[in-house]
């Protein structure tokens, strides 16, 4: 539920303008005086344990000198009658600022800051102690999440160069088109089969050598199979908004997010902390579906699905290789080595395994890479 005391226009934007970017800070007073008045009318009877709010990043508190959202919820705290936990919350990073997102990245922001919020309160609501919730929640967005989102970044990157190619293809052109898409599907399952190589048996290990916490890697290595349909959400979208459906990608992933929601209200009481992990596996899974179901209508995908098949089924006995030599390893040397030769050997080998069943295309790869490094050095120096 929401309450809202103005429409954001006129005089109330103005003033919340002020108080966010030119410093009016004295705002605060009376615009958390009409919020906490709104929350009284629409929420009588209400007893509220809390006021939170939502916490900037190190670098943006530093650039603007105050969170206008904690100097808001300290006011209303105090009309309100109860405590102000401004340290419930955390950010461990920053994004790109609200103005400069698209649709999808905008939404993405909303369902981070609702998963925020959310979370934290129903651990509490089911026996978590507040301090135990705040940290539970912090150790695992601040270190697991990080590390789980590193793939996809990867993901992000290297699809920037494969990704063009298929905007260029004529469209009548539907084997080649097939082809690009199948390649650049395949390229996002390697690369989430080898994190899950690392991760489902080293997490504790790496979580524990970089951050000193056991309990982020624990959960690492219980999630990293949502790498798969992470990966496979994202490379789609990219697709499907390089062919011009924008409209059809966002509805998927606003799809995808409403699974995420439901199951992130409903499963903390029986999943705790992992309902985020479960909500956004399912949400990744069902917006993968429809996003795969889009591209099908346009070109016939996933002609050979046993190459994409065998990339997932190859990882498997990897990560018996990996736990294999962690076991072997972690007694007789320095973490940091232990992890790198028990990790990188098996990743190595899984690389080797896809190029050998063909799986990806090394060769196209390297010519698209160069071929896009060539027209970049060309236009630096015109």
């Amino acid at each position: 539920s929401q309450t809202a005391p103005f429409y954001y226009s006129g005089a109330a934007k103005r003033s919340v303008h002020a108080l966010k970017f030119d410093g009016c800070v004295q705002n605060a007073e009376g615009l958390a005086r009409f919020m906490s008045d709104s929350v009284k009318k629409n929420f009588a009877g209400v007893k509220f344990d809390f006021v939170c709010c939502v916490p900037l990043s190190e670098s943006s508190l530093k650039k603007r000198g105050y969170n206008q959202s904690a100097l808001l919820a300290k006011e209303i705290a105090k009309e309100l009658g109860v405590p102000f936990e401004e340290k419930l919350l955390s950010r461990p990073f920053q994004g790109r600022e609200q103005k400069t997102l698209g649709g999808i990245e905008r939404f993405g922001g909303v369902i981070g800051a609702f998963t925020a919020i959310v979370i934290p309160v129903l651990l509490i609501k089911y026996g978590m102690e507040k301090s135990d919730a705040s940290a539970t929640f912090g150790r695992v967005t601040g270190m697991a999440m990080p590390l789980l989102m590193a793939p996809t970044t990867l993901t992000g990157a290297l699809s920037v160069v494969l990704i063009p190619e298929i905007a260029t293809i004529k469209h009548d052109d539907k084997s080649a088109m097939s082809a690009r898409i199948d390649g650049s599907i395949n390229f996002a399952i390697i690369i989430a089969a080898l994190f899950t190589i690392l991760y489902i048996p080293l997490g504790k290990e790496i979580t524990t050598f970089v951050f000193k916490d056991e309990f982020s890697g624990v959960y690492l290595s219980n999630v990293a199979l949502m790498l798969y349909p992470l990966g496979l959400n994202q490379i789609s979208t990219s697709i499907l908004n390089s062919m011009g459906l924008e409209k059809k990608s966002f509805f998927n992933y606003a799809v995808g997010a409403a699974i995420l929601m439901i199951l992130t209200l409903a499963l903390p009481k029986y999943v705790g902390i992992y309902a985020v992990a479960i909500g956004g596996a399912a949400g990744s899974v069902i917006s993968s579906f429809l996003n795969l179901n889009a591209l099908n209508k346009k070109a016939r995908i996933l002609d050979n699905p046993k190459k994409t098949a065998l990339a997932i089924l190859l990882s498997f006995p990897l990560v018996a290789l990996t736990c294999l030599l962690k076991n072997l390893l972690f007694f007789k040397m320095p973490p940091f080595f232990a992890i790198a030769i028990s990790g990188g050997i098996p990743m190595l080998l899984y690389l080797a395994a896809c190029v050998a069943f063909r799986i990806f295309d090394v060769t196209r790869f390297y010519k698209t890479t160069r071929k896009k490094s060539l027209k970049k050095r060309d236009k630096s120096k015109k």
